[in-house]
């Protein structure tokens, strides 16, 4: 029973206890708002005059303004928990002395000190309520299960609202404070109880601690109010916060004013407040269960943030047209109603987008600076409005400010997804820009660093600023690397000049000349082969010294220079050192070999290339493919074997190489180790092969289009063919078809892992495969169609989907699946943000009930008629093990 109820309602079986505890504490806390809100109205309107309900605005205005500051400093250093329990224990007793000082009729400045106590007891624990729930659910379950949790207290008000209704008259009104505080330390026991069984809130993460508690409270309103001018959601959802405060208080001013003058005694009043808490809280919980989460699933955060915001503007209007008793009930109904099931849960949400560490002063900051200067704002307004007995001015000031509010609540819609990327990056460790934009705009500022950089020391941590120097700022490499070369050692003063060559810099040539007679025999070589291939005269007479070297990198650079200074009477001599270093035994004479066959292919050197390809050195297998990949076309049968064996090499480097040299095999034997290499197990391999592939089939982008839609191979050999076709720049509605393609397929693929989880075969070990095996597919086919997507929509806003996604994370991957809802591509962000939108434990992505497949076995069927080699593998294991 539990579980249907838990499936009906979108709540795992895990989650259950966790949501009956909240459900219980919110009961709690929200039947004893409904007992206070219905006796301070009462009390206040009755015995002390609803013509003083603007200044307690007034009043309320500086006390909410301090009370949230001193809330602001600790709300991010403790655990919400413990700030319930100071709050719990503060009412309590505060409950007991208003009680004492009504009841006893000490003075009449009791009856305003009460409403005070309400109004601010009951925005901090809304205010706190926010913070506590982010800090036990993550983004998805707040989306599923806050509107439900939530729905306990709407239940707790509606009990208490029909208990104050049938009470009141009874135990008197003001006895309904000391019943208040008996739930208080209910609610109180509930909380103690469940943390110590749980621990402390698992979401939460405290603030730095430092000495001096004044100052860090100071340090922590001003880091607050730092990032609320910085933070485009905040300031947004601040500025509609404001306009939704005078226009909540100027409604609640004239709903109650509407209302005291209809019921006459304050028995009479305080029963319609009990009985109209207990409809709009049944109204607001029906909502909230049956309805919110149902319209946030389907339309998402940023359409139900509209809903309030216009029932708002059509409240005012029906005050307008009539200020009485119908028009005030369906405008109490928007303020108790609408606005707990519509506006509390996603104000919620959007908080979400904000970093953890800043949730709580952020909402601080907002309640204790915009409330406050808000509320002010329209008491003044309603002050004003006093001296005039026709309501329809503060009803005026009140629509404009709902309109506004409606403004401001879009804009924050769209502050709402670039948040949450905003703190994916920041939890995730992502650049806001692509480094090589950073490194170009950093301009004068990095170069002196390159510059110190490539001056210190350390080698090798020289070659390195000298890498990136070059590459950001070649025309001024020269000048800051030639005056390090000369005090590097001998394998940096290689690197170095290695790093100038390709530029050709001015000085350069000179610098080298002189080198010469200082350098080792290996910068020696560098520099002679960079001479004889720009063909300087000056270096013709040193062509025949090389070649007599002993040394081998010297002795191929000699071999070099003699063709390509075309010295025809050492070709004899050249050809036989050459011959000499492909058929020694020593593996830095085969280097040098290949090196320069490399460069300079010789077709009549094929058989020593080929023994070379089967050496028992890595380097030398590497070198010698690397030497057959610049080989003239032609086919070489013989080649098959050993690049046959060569594709199953430990050496991801080799294998690559590999892939270059098939266009030497005969066709069959080609295609059978393409088709091998496009599912390699190293990214560069696959991505190789691909490459090969689009290459032999005429049109690359038509063939991997074709390719990738028709799943020609496992979900990594399709990324590889997509990463090659996105070279050839494919057209927008390529990618986008690809991208809606991929989500179909992943959607399937959700469908075959519901039906595999939800199985009622036992659990052997192949099945258990065979979930592991689908739920990589599934995330890797997602991740696939936001890799297409990536290249049309904003790269820096898919960028970090994928990446949180990926991460691992579970908070990450929430925000993830919420953003990838908000992406331009409406039909996309509809099919991925259903699949994305239940996140399981251990970051496993749920899937969908439905079944598409009849039973397991024709399941286990489609994916081994597919041509995914692992995923046909698993299938047909888990097939044989069924039967």
């Amino acid at each position: 029973m539990l579980k249907r109820l838990g499936a009906f309602f979108l709540i795992k079986e895990d989650e259950l206890p966790q949501v009956g505890y909240f459900l219980l504490f919110f009961f709690l806390i929200g039947a004893g708002l409904a007992l206070g809100r219905g006796t301070t109205d009462a009390l206040f309107f009755k015995r002390y005059g609803i013509q003083y309900l603007p200044v307690m605005y007034l009043i309320l205005a500086g006390l909410l303004m301090t009370v949230t500051m001193v809330y602001a400093a600790f709300a991010d250093r403790l655990p919400a928990e413990r700030l319930f329990k100071v709050f719990f224990v503060s009412i309590f007793f505060l409950l007991i002395g208003n009680w004492v000082l009504i009841a006893f009729a000490v003075t009449e400045a009791a009856f305003p000190a009460y409403f005070l106590l309400y109004e601010l007891t009951s925005d901090l624990l809304i205010l706190h309520f926010s913070l506590y729930v982010n800090q036990n659910f993550e983004t998805l379950q707040a989306k599923r299960l806050l509107p439900l949790v939530f729905g306990g207290a709407q239940l707790g008000t509606i009990a208490g609202g029909v208990f104050l209704a049938l009470t009141a008259p009874l135990v008197g009104v003001p006895n309904i404070l000391l019943i208040w505080s008996g739930l208080i330390v209910a609610a109180l026991a509930a909380m103690l109880v469940h943390h110590r069984r749980h621990g402390v809130s698992p979401y939460f993460r405290p603030g730095r601690k430092s000495a001096g508690e004044f100052r860090q409270c100071i340090g922590q309103i001003t880091h607050g109010l730092k990032f609320a001018k910085t933070s485009e959601l905040v300031r947004y959802s601040s500025l509609a916060l404001f306009f939704t405060a005078i226009m909540f208080y100027i409604l609640s001013y004239s709903v109650n004013r509407v209302y005291a003058e209809t019921f006459t005694t304050e028995e009479s009043l305080t029963a319609f407040f009990g009985m109209l808490s207990a409809v709009t809280s049944a109204l607001a919980l029906l909502i909230q269960i049956f309805l919110t989460n149902k319209l946030l699933h389907r339309f998402g955060v940023r359409t139900v943030n509209l809903i309030f915001p216009i029932t708002s503007v059509v409240s005012y209007g029906l005050l307008i047209l009539s200020f009485s008793l119908p028009a005030a009930i369906f405008a109490s109904i928007n303020k108790d109603a609408l606005m707990k099931a519509f506006r509390n849960p996603v104000r919620n949400l959007l908080f979400n987008a904000l970093p953890n560490y800043m949730q709580g002063r952020a909402r601080a900051m907002a309640a204790g600076l915009v409330l406050p200067v808000a509320l002010a704002l329209a008491g003044g307004i309603l002050v004003l409005a006093q001296i005039y007995k026709v309501p329809i001015y503060f009803l005026i000031a009140g629509l404009g400010a709902s309109l506004l509010y409606l403004y401001f609540n879009t804009k924050t819609n769209r502050a709402y997804v670039s948040g949450m990327i905003s703190v994916l990056r920041e939890r995730l460790f992502l650049p806001d820009q692509p480094l090589d934009v950073v490194y170009t705009s950093a301009g004068d500022e990095l170069l002196k660093e390159l510059r110190r950089g490539v001056q210190q020391p350390d080698d090798e941590m020289s070659v390195a600023y000298a890498k990136k120097l070059v590459a950001l700022f070649f025309h001024h490499s020269a000048e800051i690397i030639l005056p390090r070369h000369a005090t590097a050692g001998h394998a940096a003063r290689d690197q170095l000049i290695r790093l100038l060559m390709p530029f050709n810099p001015p000085p350069l040539a000179d610098y080298l000349w002189k080198q010469l007679d200082q350098a080792d025999d290996h910068l020696k070589a560098t520099i002679l082969e960079w001479f004889f291939e720009r063909r300087d005269e000056r270096a013709v007479n040193l062509v025949e010294t090389a070649l007599a070297s002993s040394n081998p990198r010297l002795a191929s650079v000699g071999v070099y220079g003699a063709h390509r200074f075309s010295l025809r009477r050492l070709y004899a001599e050249a050809d036989r050192r050459l011959l000499e270093l492909l058929t020694s035994g020593e593996m830095s004479d085969n280097a040098a070999g290949l090196e320069l066959l490399a460069r300079q292919p010789e077709t009549h050197y094929q058989p020593q290339l080929l023994a070379l390809l089967q050496h028992a050195n890595t380097r030398v297998r590497y070198m010698a493919l690397d030497a057959l990949t610049h080989w003239p076309e032609t086919v070489i049968p013989e080649l098959a074997v050993v690049l046959d064996n060569l594709s199953h090499d430990p050496d991801a480097k080799v294998r690559c190489c590999c892939v270059a040299c098939y266009r030497l095999l005969p066709d069959a034997e080609r295609a059978r180790l393409l088709q091998a290499a496009v599912e390699d197990t190293h990214a560069s391999v696959r991505q190789a092969a691909a490459g090969q592939i689009s290459h032999e089939n005429g049109r690359a982008d038509a063939y991997l289009r074709d390719w990738i839609l028709l799943n020609s191979g496992s979900a990594r050999a399709q990324e590889a063919a997509l990463r090659v076709l996105l070279k050839h720049r494919p057209p927008r509605e390529v990618l986008e078809r690809i991208a809606l393609r991929k989500a179909e397929d992943a959607r399937v693929l959700a469908l075959a892992l519901g039906l595999l989880k939800d199985t009622a075969m036992p659990r052997e070990s192949a099945l258990e495969l065979m979930e592991y095996v689908l739920e990589e597919r599934l995330r890797q086919t997602i991740d696939l169609s936001l890799l297409a997507i990536e290249h049309v929509e904003n790269p820096a806003t898919i960028g970090p989907i994928r990446a949180g996604l990926q991460s691992g994370d579970r908070r990450c991957m929430a925000n993830a699946a919420e953003a990838v809802r908000h992406i331009d591509n409406k039909k996309l962000a509809a099919v991925l943000g259903g699949l994305l939108d239940s996140v399981g434990p251990a970051g496993r992505i749920a899937a969908d009930q439905t079944h598409r497949f009849r039973d397991i076995k024709d399941m286990l069927s489609w994916c081994r008629a597919g041509k995914d080699p692992w995923l046909r593998s698993c299938a047909e294991h888990a097939l044989s093990a069924a039967r």
